[in-house]
C-alpha cells in the first residue's frame, strides 16, 4: 500500500489530486443539484433535457479545441482558468436558482459555458499528471487519481441528494461553484519543469492529422461510436428522466443521489484493481 501512495509525497502531484477532487467532488454534487433546480424552476423534463444538452454539446464540440490548447498552452495555468470559469458560471447559477430567477435559457448559455470549459480542463489534467511524478510512479499516480475521481463522484452525488433533500438545490450549486474555486486555487500551485513546445503546423492541421488518425483505426470508430449511443441513452435516462422519476415515486431526492452514486463503485474497484495488477 506504501507503493500504491507513493505518488503523494510528491508536491507537484498532490496539488493537482487535491484539486481534481475536489472538482469532482462539486460536480457529483451539481449532477444532482442542477437536474432539480431545473425541474423546480420549470416543472419539465424538457427544460431539463435542453439544459443537460447544451452542456453536453460544448464539452464535446470542444474537446478537441481543448486537447490542442493542452499541447500549446502551459497546462497549470489552463487548469486554473478552466476552473475559474467553471466556478464564476456555476455560481451565477446557483445565485440565480436562490433568488428564483433561473430562465431556462439563461441555465442553457451558463451550462454551456460550463461543458465548454470542462472540456479544456480534462485533456490539460490528464496530460499535466505525468509531469508530477517520475517515470516509474506513473502507473500509480494514474490508479491512485482514478480512485480518488470516483470516489470523489460518489461522495459528491451522495451529498447532493442530501443537500437538496435538505436545504434546497442553490445550494448544492453554491458548493459546487466553491469547489471549482478550491480547485483553481491547488491548481496554481502546482510547479513543473515546462515540456519544450513541439513545432506545430497549425491547428487545423493538427485536427486534420488526428481526425486520419482516427479514422484510419477501424476498431477505436467502432468503439467511440458505440458509446455514442450508450452514452445518449444513459444520459437521457439518468440524467433527464430519473431525477423527474425520483420526484414522482418513492426514491426522492436523497435517494436519487445514492443511485447516481452507486454508478461510480465499479470505477472505484477497477482502480483498486489496477493498483494491485
Amino acid at each position: 500500500m506504501s507503493a500504491a501512495l507513493a505518488p503523494l509525497r510528491h508536491r507537484p502531484f498532490r496539488h493537482l489530486f487535491i484539486g481534481t477532487t475536489a472538482n469532482l467532488l462539486g460536480t457529483g454534487v451539481a449532477t444532482i443539484a442542477l437536474a432539480f433546480a431545473v425541474l423546480d424552476a420549470t416543472g419539465s423534463v424538457g427544460s431539463l433535457g435542453l439544459v443537460v444538452g447544451a452542456y453536453s454539446l460544448t464539452s464535446i464540440l470542444f474537446l478537441l479545441y481543448g486537447g490542442v490548447l493542452a499541447d500549446r498552452l502551459p497546462r497549470g495555468p489552463l487548469l486554473v482558468g478552466s476552473s475559474v470559469v467553471s466556478a464564476a458560471s456555476q455560481a451565477v447559477i446557483a445565485a440565480l436558482v436562490l433568488t428564483h430567477s433561473a430562465a431556462v435559457p439563461v441555465l442553457m448559455a451558463l451550462a454551456a459555458v460550463n461543458g465548454a470549459a470542462s472540456s479544456c480542463y480534462q485533456p490539460a489534467a490528464q496530460a499535466l499528471l505525468p509531469q508530477t511524478v517520475p517515470a516509474e510512479s506513473r502507473r500509480a499516480a494514474l490508479a491512485l487519481s482514478r480512485i480518488a475521481s470516483s470516489s470523489a463522484m460518489i461522495v459528491g452525488a451522495s451529498l447532493g441528494g442530501v443537500l437538496v433533500a435538505a436545504i434546497g438545490p442553490g445550494w448544492g450549486l453554491a458548493v459546487d461553484a466553491a469547489s471549482f474555486a478550491l480547485a483553481a486555487a491547488s491548481f496554481a500551485l502546482i510547479r513543473v519543469q515546462a515540456a519544450p513546445p513541439a513545432p506545430s503546423p497549425g491547428l487545423v492541421h493538427e485536427l486534420r492529422v488526428g481526425w486520419r488518425e482516427f479514422t484510419s483505426r477501424s476498431w477505436v470508430w467502432v468503439i467511440v461510436v458505440a458509446f455514442c449511443f450508450l452514452n445518449a441513452g444513459s444520459t437521457a435516462s439518468f440524467a433527464v428522466l430519473g431525477p423527474a422519476v425520483a420526484d414522482t415515486t418513492g426514491i426522492g431526492r436523497s435517494g436519487w443521489g445514492l443511485v447516481v452514486a452507486a454508478g461510480s463503485l465499479g470505477a472505484v474497484a477497477g482502480g483498486v484493481l489496477s493498483l494491485s495488477w
